[in-house]
């Protein structure tokens, strides 16, 4: 992903966060996307639901998967290759837990 926002930041998780937690966190944020919350939704926001399911959907393909995570978290910078310990975490804000806010007061997105 750009602007240094990374898959862990979609789901809202840390990258230290067992597979259980961001396999929770998928599922709440997907269930948030549901037809039965948006219907009756103006297009624009039922388009931008779809939008987010898909990068749910790709962030749920970086991480679901431990082989895919651990390729992930090398390339992102947040483990060493094939030590398994974890590098050092980048300058960056994290932006955990800030899903909601990138889509909220868009259009009649839900809050």
């Amino acid at each position: 992903m750009s602007d240094g926002i990374t898959w862990y930041d979609v789901l809202g998780v840390l990258p230290s966060a067992p597979a259980g937690e961001i396999r929770r966190a998928y599922e709440d944020k997907v269930s948030q996307l549901g037809p039965g919350r948006i219907s009756g939704a103006p297009a624009k926001v039922v388009g931008m639901a779809g939008r987010a399911a898909r990068l749910l959907n790709d962030a749920w393909r970086a991480l679901g998967d431990p082989a895919a995570r651990e390729r992930y978290d090398v390339l992102i910078g947040v483990k060493q290759p094939g030590s398994g310990l974890e590098a050092p975490r980048r300058n960056r804000p994290s932006l955990a837990g800030t899903f909601p806010r990138l889509f909220a007061g868009r259009a009649g997105m839900p809050q």
